[in-house]
């Protein structure tokens, strides 16, 4: 697996410091000030799929807020990855349901534009195709590209087998700096 097939989305921020969510993207693109495509999106998204809108990096209109995600929720979506802004803040980040953002907006979007569903999209520059897989916490918003999944799964695994076993020499008294080679002498 390449490093570069793994592609990072810069400027979302959780919508709660605890936020993170792992799975398939499902698509939409929002036309200016119009939610629509998100809405048809949130009712035919399959469950366990993670909603991804390219609202075009717009803060000046909210696209997502509480009612939406509380359907989202209970159909059993993951999460929602928005390049946009969202609304109701305050109430929204203590649902539980995940939400990655480009800012708040108080106002409501229009629904009147024909949606654009499942077909690529694009947030913060970053391609997204559907059934691609979208990581995302506090550190980060990561695209993977549905090929690559396993590869990267597997990756991750032994990264996090090498990180288990440097906790437990960390927990011995170890130094980090000799466990991994770095000649940093200091004292205990």
């Amino acid at each position: 697996m390449a490093a570069e097939a793994v592609r990072r989305v810069r400027g979302l921020v959780p919508i709660a410091p605890d936020s993170r969510l792992v799975g398939p993207a499902a698509t939409c693109a929002c036309a200016v000030g119009d939610n629509l495509a998100l809405h048809h999106l949130l009712a035919t998204a399959p469950a366990g799929s993670v909603l991804v809108c390219d609202a075009g990096g717009r803060d000046d209109v909210g696209y997502f807020g509480e009612l939406m995600a509380l359907e989202a929720r209970s159909r059993g979506l993951r999460g929602l990855v928005i390049d946009g802004a969202v609304r109701d803040g305050s109430v929204l980040g203590g649902l539980g349901f995940p939400v990655f953002h480009r800012g708040f907006a108080p106002g409501r979007a229009a629904k009147a534009e024909a949606p654009l569903l499942e077909e690529p999209v694009e947030l913060g520059g970053v391609p997204v195709v559907p059934g691609d897989v979208v990581v995302a916490d506090r550190d980060g918003v990561l695209v993977v590209p549905a090929e690559e999944w396993r590869s990267v799964q597997k990756r991750a695994r032994r990264l996090d087998e090498e990180e288990s076993e440097l906790r437990s020499a960390l927990g011995r008294g170890e130094s980090l700096s000799t466990l991994l080679g770095l000649g940093v002498e200091g004292s205990r």
